[in-house]
């Protein structure tokens, strides 16, 4: 499946993953190790007419690729942003780092 890091152009088919925003959130204690916390935003752009049970096997393969983290929050939703109405699986993933 391929991965942009880049909104494709309405001609590039689904699926996709579209790696999304990051962001670190730094913590320096005075006493003990420094932390980071790290979250990550990660969609998957599928075709209405392929099986929902695919849809849902590649959902379950992109959170096991990202192992281990402390939270993956998947919200699934019909999409319209890419110029046609697709699935979307939208993924925020967090972590700390120490």
């Amino acid at each position: 499946m391929p991965i942009y890091f880049d909104l494709p152009s309405p001609e590039v088919p689904e699926p996709f993953v579209l790696i999304g925003n990051h962001d670190d959130i730094d913590s320096n204690p005075k006493i003990g190790n420094a932390l980071v916390q790290v979250q990550l935003q990660i969609d998957l752009y599928y075709p209405l007419n392929m099986d929902l049970a695919d849809f849902e096997d590649s959902i379950v393969r992109i959170k096991q690729a990202v192992q281990p983290v402390k939270l993956i929050q998947v919200t699934t939703m019909r999409d319209s942003t890419i110029g046609r109405t697709v699935r979307r699986a939208l993924f925020e993933i967090k972590t700390l780092i120490q």
